[in-house]
């Protein structure tokens, strides 16, 4: 993905992080990966992590060549409904974001790797039965990787800001419920994930 490179100052920061987990920017270009990083902690700091997620699920759509057009308006309604009442700032971000994979998009798309979606594996470090899972995940569903890596994540951040295990857990279920709408059929990985929500949401319903 490309991001126009707009700078908005603003004084709240969201927890940056680790390069090797952000998912925006184009991977032939590190400094657009940097850039988008940047320019999204400043501009839209609270759904920093969720802008994070969008790009993990626009990544994958490319992955499994759902259609240029298809990702792409996905992306945007995501992007919008993340930044939705974050400011003027996250706005015109979002707006950027969106306008840039839409007009330049089409050589990422071309260049999209076939039904392997890469990136490192994340861990889950707060729910060891749950990291458990997880692998099952990444074993099985190869095709959305990048995805659930950033829900992992995002289960991990929500845990070490809020503490709050049975809110973190169900939304880390819905984060796993939604991939199903950007998966093409896959009978052993949809078996692998439906499972995988049915053991969450156990673990949700006796905290």
């Amino acid at each position: 993905m490309i991001f126009l490179g707009i700078l908005f100052p603003t004084l709240v920061l969201a927890e940056r992080l680790n390069l090797t987990y952000w998912n925006c920017g184009s991977q032939t270009n590190p400094i657009s990966i940097t850039a988008s990083e940047t320019y999204s902690r400043l501009a839209c700091a609270k759904p920093y992590y969720d802008f994070n997620l969008c790009c993990a699920i626009h990544d994958d759509c490319y992955n499994q060549k759902n259609g240029q057009q298809f990702c792409d308006t996905k992306f945007c309604d995501c992007l919008e409904d993340a930044s939705r009442g974050n400011g003027l700032k996250c706005f015109v971000f979002e707006e950027a974001a969106c306008y840039a994979v839409r007009n330049h998009g089409g050589k990422a798309y071309d260049l999209s790797n076939v039904g392997n979606s890469g990136g490192v594996i994340y861990k889950i470090k707060n729910n060891s039965k749950i990291a458990k899972e997880f692998a099952k995940l990444y074993e099985n569903c190869v095709v959305q990787r990048l995805t659930f890596n950033t829900c992992a994540i995002n289960f991990d951040n929500c845990m070490e800001n809020t503490r709050n295990q049975k809110s973190c857990i169900h939304q880390l279920h819905t984060c796993l419920s939604e991939t199903d709408l950007m998966r093409k059929i896959d009978g052993k990985c949809d078996k692998v994930v439906q499972n995988v929500r049915e053991v969450l949401k156990k673990i949700e319903n006796s905290v």
